[in-house]
């Protein structure tokens, strides 16, 4: 009976070995098929946010149609919409609270708020005194052009010739001069002068970032004149890294929670629905 009663026991051992075996490769395996589409979409696994029970956000209240308040007396605006999004992925609650861009870095610096969302380029002068997550959304430039007007292709050498308008003194005046050298820059003074010289005919194009640009070929002040050409140019050299959540230079852990945030939305439908919500069109 002894004998029999430890070959049982051999026998369930083995089992057991062999099922926690099995088990073993089938977690490994997933891991293997999860781990790359994990990075493919930008994000890995949800970081601890334990921590966390609301999500202090400043913002500016007067700059349509990124942050501004309704009729009802509501903050909206697309970097609204986005930080309320940021805080459903991460399941914190988000509180949302007006201020002036000024105030900002000292606000994070002294802890009276975790993170801006304010429509802040990631350049050279802001990252003296911020730190910030992978960009959000970014602003390219773009080109305008008269309804009609035939451009064979936007490059270069398709542009070779042409007349472009342009602010002066302006990172656009720059990468035209530098990028496309065939093309004859004419600099005004005021965007609403280069506006005025591409409906005058004065020049055959316009050179400028696409939010005023699209805000300007859809509204009324261009009389439905011109349209935005196909494409845009973003060189980070000239135009910065795109716009960005700022937080204190010292809050790593927050920002490695904010970008996986960002990841997430920017990954899912909400991200493009709260986009067409305030511009008419793709940036790009």
């Amino acid at each position: 009976m002894f004998l029999t009663r430890t070959v049982r026991w051999g026998a369930f051992i083995l089992c057991a070995l062999a099922l926690c075996i099995v088990v073993a490769r089938g977690q490994a395996l997933r891991a293997q098929t999860e781990e790359p589409a994990l990075r493919e979409e930008g994000y890995g696994p949800k970081p601890d946010t334990s921590a966390i029970v609301t999500l202090r956000f400043i913002t500016e209240g007067d700059y349509p149609p990124f942050n501004y308040f309704d009729e009802g007396g509501q903050l909206i605006g697309f970097n609204a919409d986005i930080a309320r999004a940021v805080c459903r992925e991460l399941d914190v609650t988000c509180e949302i609270t007006v201020t002036t861009w000024d105030t900002m870095p000292a606000a994070l610096k002294n802890g009276e708020a975790d993170a801006a969302i304010a429509s802040i380029s990631i350049n050279a002068k802001s990252l003296a005194d911020l730190d910030f997550t992978d960009a959000y959304y970014d602003t390219p430039a773009r080109f305008a052009v008269k309804l009609g007007a035939q451009i064979e292709s936007v490059t270069p050498e398709g542009l070779y010739g042409k007349t472009v308008a342009v602010v002066e003194g302006t990172a656009h005046e720059a990468y035209l001069r530098d990028f496309f050298e065939g093309v004859e820059v004419k600099p005004y003074k005021t965007p609403q002068d280069a506006r005025a010289a591409l409906i005058a005919g004065e020049a055959e194009m316009l050179f400028a970032d696409v939010v005023s640009l699209m805000f300007w070929v859809n509204g009324q002040a261009s009389g439905s004149c011109c349209q935005l050409l196909p494409g845009g140019y973003n060189e980070s050299r000239y135009f910065g890294q795109g716009v960005g959540i700022a937080v204190a230079k010292e809050n790593q852990a927050l920002k490695e929670i904010l970008n996986y945030g960002i990841a997430k939305v920017r990954a899912s439908p909400r991200y493009e629905e709260i986009f067409l919500r305030y511009f008419p069109s793709n940036f790009y």
